[in-house]
């Protein structure tokens, strides 16, 4: 960009320990969207193990925050989690090259 600012793609690779929480249905709404609502009662929520290693490709810029990053990809599983329940790490591996 003109900007000095990029855009691009970044592959996350989910490990997650706990489990995650969908409304039960077609499109849940967001956590935010719940809370707000009269109606909790009458929303489902389910919950599950994400099995290991889930993989998602989500496009982002030099100036996409690390929450933003999170936010896209609970919206991309449809998690209705609180997006401060979870964190990014960055993993590099070093290949060996032969000689």
């Amino acid at each position: 960009e003109n900007d000095g600012s990029y855009r691009g793609c970044i592959r996350v690779h989910l490990n997650l320990s706990r489990p995650i929480n969908i409304v039960a249905g077609t499109r849940p709404p967001s956590i935010y969207d719940i809370l707000q609502e009269d109606r909790t009662m009458e929303k489902t929520l389910t919950s599950f193990y994400m099995p290991r290693d889930c993989v998602k490709a989500i496009h982002i810029t030099s100036k996409t925050t690390t929450r933003e990053v999170i936010v896209a990809l609970l919206r991309k599983f449809k998690v209705v989690d609180n997006p401060q329940k979870f964190a990014l790490y960055e993993r590099t591996y070093e290949t060996q090259q032969s000689q």
